[in-house]
């Protein structure tokens, strides 16, 4: 099992993407025997994979404890709440990608998360899509001067949609409708990287107009 230190990793700074926190990548070798795909614990893998079947890692018809077993019962029901189904009845959402993410491609990622949601057609659906155009993946990259004159950062954003969220949530204010963040990169001056402004960030508006992204029959209409 994990100890207290591991425990607190996952949940403090794990990303989800294995290896998070000694977990790994597991696989049965030659003679079945469960092996690390990678650098990590096969058993740590193993035993928190029984959590989720219910079964034991040593043996696959061998039942949990009574513990465990309830433990295994928790996981598979919070499993189900979180499960993709795009079917969020009155829960506030709003999703932020940047349009030019090279890891989660946006038609492969939000876009059409986003559509499953809509095509859902709740009255009382509160998800928001935010596009910011010259978003990626990675803010880090930015330092590089080459990746600054093209890309943007998204931090800025997504603590703009978190403020926009706090407020939804402690005054009702409403949630600006699905657009697309209208960002510009910056240029070079003298030779160095022109400083970050608001105008490069862009911004999430109240009344989006053209920028509006909307729904209609079955298709998502991104401009």
């Amino acid at each position: 099992m994990l100890t207290d230190e591991e425990l607190a990793r996952a949940f403090s700074d794990g990303s989800g993407v294995v290896p998070t926190a000694g977990v790994s990548l597991v696989a049965p070798d030659a003679t079945g025997q469960p092996r690390a795909a990678n650098q990590g614990s096969a058993a740590l893998a193993a035993c928190l994979r029984s959590l989720h079947t219910g079964r034991s890692a040593r043996t696959a018809d061998s039942a949990l404890t009574a513990d465990s077993a309830s433990v295994a019962q928790r996981l598979a029901a919070g499993e189900r709440e979180i499960g993709m189904t795009g079917r969020l009845p009155a829960r506030p959402v709003i999703i932020l990608q940047g349009r030019a993410d090279a890891l989660i491609p946006v038609n492969h990622g939000s876009r059409a998360y986003y559509a499953v949601t809509q095509r859902n057609d709740n009255p009382h659906s509160e998800v928001r899509y935010y596009e910011v155009e010259h978003g990626q993946h990675f803010d880090a990259f930015l330092a590089l001067p080459d990746l600054a004159q093209r890309y943007v950062p998204l931090q800025p954003n997504l603590l703009h949609a978190m403020d926009l969220m706090a407020a939804h949530l402690r005054s009702g204010s409403d949630l600006p409708p699905s657009q697309v963040v209208r960002s510009r990169p910056r240029g070079i001056t003298d030779g160095k990287i022109a400083p970050l402004s608001p105008q490069n960030i862009g911004a999430v508006l109240d009344r989006p107009g053209t920028d509006a992204i909307t729904f209609a029959g079955h298709t998502l209409h991104v401009p």
